[in-house]
């Protein structure tokens, strides 16, 4: 409980943070960069949510609907970076967009679907405390200790108040803000200039001899960035580590653990785990073109440079590695039912996903790399 309530809203913190970073400044900051992945996530969503209906509708299991709508977005873009330059740079920000989107779909979808037992004072109590976050921001707080301060008591209240506590998280990042410390555009260009200087120091033989030279340059071109970066940069950074190498492999010892002698392939094949394999493994590629298909056909995106909707397939394949958010979606949903059966659906589904993706994406930069009969001939 404390890994799935308190670890998790510190994961769900940084998800926010990554969120509202795309949304001001990266690639869902304007219309033309947002509708593509915003159209895919959604077709990657709803399609499987589809598959798992059919397979689960009236049964003690169709509540868990939203386990296959999760991508894990390190595992999918881990995979994806394992290619190297054989994929376009522009399919590697597609994905990393998309899974953002995604993210804040499965945020929705916990906070809407995946809470009980509402207790509306401890609710408004919450909502009270978010505004007080958000007057912060308003008056340009760049100090994050009455975030926090504020922070830990939302935490509390949604986690009386029945709505998941990870929610809390999410309205944290959203009041964390995303401006500079009052750096004007002067002094921005003064600090890149030092660390332009600082670099080409970096750079020079001296430096390279002198470690307590190197040192100490590095040292400075650390306090010449953090002064200029925004208390979201800084707070993005400094949570990363914690939830890469302290949060997931906690959440995966605790949660992920799975009896496999308990799971036979009969079990495999019932509707709780055919819904769970469908909808990751077919249900998110076939979303997902599907979506990103109709919004170029209807002129409201265009593609990527260099990317092609058989490209865009094998990223869908990657995005059906849900394993970290469909696990957890899986505790929230079902509960204890049929619980172990789901995770061991969520990882088969995951691994299937990740080697089709991978295979997929693999042949085709082989097949574009090979010479046409009419380049062989000119030759």
């Amino acid at each position: 409980y404390w890994i799935a309530d308190a670890l998790m809203a510190i994961f769900f913190l940084l998800v926010g943070l990554e969120i509202k970073r795309e949304i001001m400044e990266g690639e869902l900051s304007t219309r033309q960069k947002a509708i593509l992945p915003v159209l895919a996530a959604v077709g990657g969503m709803v399609v499987p949510a589809l598959f798992f209906a059919v397979f689960n509708f009236g049964r003690g299991t169709q509540h868990g609907w939203g386990i296959p709508m999760a991508t894990d977005i390190a595992f999918s873009l881990t995979i994806l970076s394992l290619l190297g330059n054989r994929v376009p740079a522009g399919l590697k920000i597609f994905l990393a967009a998309l899974a953002i989107v995604d993210d804040l779909g499965a945020i929705l979808v916990i906070a809407l679907f995946y809470s009980s037992n509402l207790n509306l004072e401890a609710l408004l109590g919450g909502l009270a405390v978010f505004g007080g976050l958000m007057a912060l921001n308003v008056a340009r707080v760049h100090n994050l200790l009455p975030y926090f301060l504020l922070g830990a008591l939302l935490w509390t209240l949604f986690l009386k108040s029945g709505i998941h506590p990870t929610i809390a998280g999410v309205l944290f990042a959203a009041a964390v803000p995303h401006r500079r410390r009052g750096a004007s555009e002067p002094q921005v260009e003064a600090a890149v200039q030092q660390l332009e200087k600082q670099l080409k120091m970096l750079q020079s033989p001296d430096c390279r001899q002198d470690k307590m030279l190197r040192d100490q340059v590095l040292e400075e071109m650390q306090v010449v960035s953090s002064s200029i970066e925004s208390p979201l940069q800084n707070l993005l950074h400094s949570l990363h580590p914690f939830s890469s190498y302290v949060i997931m492999p906690l959440f995966a010892l605790a949660n992920a653990a799975i009896v496999f002698g308990n799971i036979t392939a009969d079990e495999i094949v019932q509707p709780l785990g055919l819904g769970i394999l469908a909808g990751l493994v077919l249900g998110k590629p076939l979303g997902i073109t599907f979506a990103a298909w109709i919004g170029v056909k209807a002129g409201l995106a265009v593609l990527p440079d260099r990317v092609s909707f058989t490209k865009i397939y094998g990223m869908g394949c990657l995005a059906g590695i849900g394993f970290t958010m469909s696990i957890f979606i899986a505790n929230l949903a079902l509960r204890g039912h049929g619980i172990e059966l789901a995770k061991g659906a969520v990882l088969l589904a995951s691994g299937v996903a990740a080697v089709s993706g991978y295979v997929t994406l693999l042949l085709q930069s082989m097949s574009a790399r090979r010479p046409t009969l009419e380049q062989t001939e000119r030759v």
